[in-house]
């Protein structure tokens, strides 16, 4: 009966929010290995009502068979209705098919639906019904069938697709046909849920799984053992996916009492689908209760020995219902800082511990623990050592300059562990008296300083102190030079030679003049009125490159800039030209004496200019050779012929860029 109540308050919200969606029918298809299953559901109180006294109408098609389009097929119709009362009486022992019998064949108060407020506890009732009745075609398939919500087809051919239509068996006006389709090939066996973990309290494990992975289970089992191998269910009725706001959810959870702290248990989880079908079980947790602490240590005194040592004590009064494993110390540098972990197994029995390497300042916190639980005593005890020793030198500092003269300076920070800060000093030259940079001491590891750039000092020098938190300075660390933000772009270089070879250029130049010259960049273009394209960035001390990348009959001009350390570049140099030779194309044809005449034929598919007409050139005997046809294609026919004559001809090509190949060879033919 408890488990009924707790069932009202899942379902409540989300009978409602069904009841807010548009009227229609859902259906869903299980296939097997030698049937599809098939359920549905009406997404409304109002539409179950209907479908109760008329029935549904299920039809079904033949689509595919074997991958192929089936024309025409005879389709097949059934009728199904809920069950008469005597068919429910033989599954009297099923909960769910008793449940469902009663939402519908139960007494019904007589309502006055012209009272408003009764009409109102009439509708809760109507839904309340129709949301059990669901809830029991979810959980079984033979309280589906029943209602009428279930059909099982096993006239199915594992190389059809069937497509299944589902309608009230009446004309209702305002609910749609609902489609599925399926196959037997479609059948995959249910997956296991997701492993569960576990949250460990006193004498309780709460066990939270993941729902969102595998959606198309509605209700969870949860399995419990004492030695992960025999496992037991923990209730009888399954956990259903559903909240109290009528929507689904991410995570489950489900809270179980322990006899005692000291057991290990494991939980595993299975799912239930929409078909009443249970999953494999998911993999264990294992979990046991943690023991509640409720005294903690107070630290009582500290005590400094030989300026080297602190010994620190407490006092800890122990709670005869809960064991503990023992103290933990822990140890910051002041009241503010992350406590460190100084001694993590101080037995239970102790109550001192000497801290064999301190700091100058020491704030120690002292916390209680068992298996399953810690508990920090949050104030600490306070401990000083006297410090005279300066801190190491530290490295050098780092840094770099902006375009508004803003310096970054970075270091890294000192390995003593008593440093409290830095000061930071400055310097237009390495070998003079460098100030303070900043007038207060610097707690972080990066400062930005503002500098002039108006200045012929190329660099600007930083040192540091590191200083600790009884103000002992170390030395100043090394000079670091950090370059000015250069704002002067440095001197063109110039080209003085561009030397045409076999398939390459070699360009030739004299550096900038400039002392802070990083590299210089070699541009090329093959248009005077188009942009320069970079061909090359070159060190510093290029003075010369090979250009291969070039093409026969292509004018090439070449220019060069200078970029020094600062990125700022120079100007364009001067421009230089280099005018590569084409290479002839060499053209060749063939003749041959047919019934209509003289058949001339080239071929240009070799040559590397598209041809947009063909000049053939004739002459008779020994006569000049002169133009006498224009061809656009790849063969002429020259009919103009007759016996006792000699002709000679020869073809010359007009590329579509306007340029012409040289004359082809001449072919002589006699008749």
């Amino acid at each position: 009966m408890k488990s009924l109540h707790l069932l009202i308050l899942l379902l409540t919200g989300v009978l409602y929010s069904a009841a807010q969606k548009p009227e229609s029918l859902l259906v869903i298809t299980n296939p097997q290995t030698n049937c599809i299953q098939l359920r549905w559901a009406p997404t409304s109180c109002a539409v179950w009502e209907t479908a109760q006294q008329y029935g549904y109408v299920l039809e079904k098609y033949a689509i595919f068979r074997n991958g192929e389009e089936i024309p025409t097929e005879k389709r097949e119709s059934r009728h199904i209705k809920m069950s008469e009362m005597d068919k429910w009486e033989q599954y009297s022992d099923n909960k769910y098919v008793m449940v469902a019998a009663e939402c519908v064949f139960g007494e019904r108060e007589s309502y006055d639906t012209f009272n408003p407020m009764v009409a109102y506890r009439k509708h809760n009732d109507d839904v309340q019904r129709y949301g059990f009745s669901l809830y029991c075609a979810d959980m079984d398939t033979t309280a589906a069938m029943l209602l009428g919500l279930y059909y099982n087809d096993v006239a199915v051919n594992p190389d059809e697709i069937y497509a299944y239509t589902l309608r009230i068996a009446v004309d209702s006006g305002y609910c749609d046909t609902a489609y599925a389709m399926a196959s037997t090939k479609e059948y995959r066996p249910l997956p296991p849920p997701e492993r569960p973990y576990a949250i460990s309290g006193n004498k309780s494990a709460t066990i939270v799984w993941n729902t969102q992975s595998t959606p198309y289970y509605i209700a969870y089992h949860i399995e419990k053992s004492d030695d992960g191998k025999h496992f037991e269910r923990i209730s009888e009725n399954p956990m259903s996916v559903v909240s109290d706001q009528g929507g689904a959810v991410s995570e489950m959870y489900f809270t179980d009492s322990l006899e005692t702290n000291n057991q290990k248990y494991y939980y595993r989880t299975l799912g239930v689908n929409s078909f009443g079908q249970t999953s494999p079980p998911s993999e264990a947790e294992a979990c046991s209760g943690k023991a509640e602490i409720k005294n903690i240590p107070e630290l009582t005194t500290t005590r400094t020995i030989n300026n080297s040592s602190v010994e620190i004590f407490w006092q800890y009064t122990p709670d005869a219902d809960t064991e503990i494993d023992g103290f933990k110390i822990y140890r910051s540098s002041s009241t503010g800082s992350t406590k460190q972990l100084l001694e993590g197994n101080v037995s239970a029995a102790s109550r001192s511990f000497i801290d064999t390497k301190p700091l100058n300042d020491n704030y120690y916190y002292i916390s209680v623990y068992n298996s399953g639980n810690e508990v920090i005593n949050p104030f600490p005890s306070y401990a000083m050592l006297i410090d005279s020793v300066p801190p190491a030198v530290p490295a050098p500092p780092e840094g770099y300059c902006d375009s508004l003269g803003r310096v970054t300076v970075y270091w890294q920070r000192s390995t003593d562990p008593d440093v409290a800060g830095y000061r930071l000093f400055r310097a237009n030259l390495p070998d003079v008296e460098f100030v303070l940079a900043c007038p207060y001491m610097i707690k972080d590891t990066v400062f930005t300083d503002t500098i002039t750039l108006n200045t012929s000092n190329e660099y600007v020098y930083y040192r540091l102190k590191a200083v600790d938190g009884r103000d002992n300075q170390s030395a100043m660390s090394t000079p670091a030079a950090v370059a000015r933000y250069d704002t002067i772009p440095p001197a063109p270089p110039r080209i003085h030679n561009v030397e045409v070879g076999r398939k390459k250029v070699v360009v030739s130049w004299h550096n900038s003049a400039s002392g802070d010259v990083a590299g210089t960049i070699l541009f090329r273009k093959t248009d005077l009125d188009q942009r320069f394209d970079t061909l090359a960035a070159l060190p510093a001390r290029s003075t010369e490159y090979a250009d291969n990348g070039i093409e026969e009959g292509e004018t090439y001009y070449y220019a060069l800039k200078a970029v020094d350390n600062g990125g700022l570049y120079s100007e364009l140099s001067n421009i230089v030209a280099a005018d590569i030779p084409a290479k002839a194309e060499k053209i060749s044809f063939n003749t041959t004496l047919t019934p209509d005449g003289v058949l001339l034929k080239w071929n240009t598919s070799s040559l590397r200019k598209q041809v947009r007409k063909t000049v053939v050139y004739r002459a008779e005997q020994q006569g000049e050779l002169s133009t006498y046809a224009i061809v656009q294609g790849n063969e002429y026919t020259d009919t103009d012929v007759s016996a006792g004559r000699t002709f000679r001809y020869c073809i010359r090509h007009q590329f579509e860029d306007g340029t012409e190949s040289s004359l082809s060879d001449e072919v002589k033919i006699s008749f």
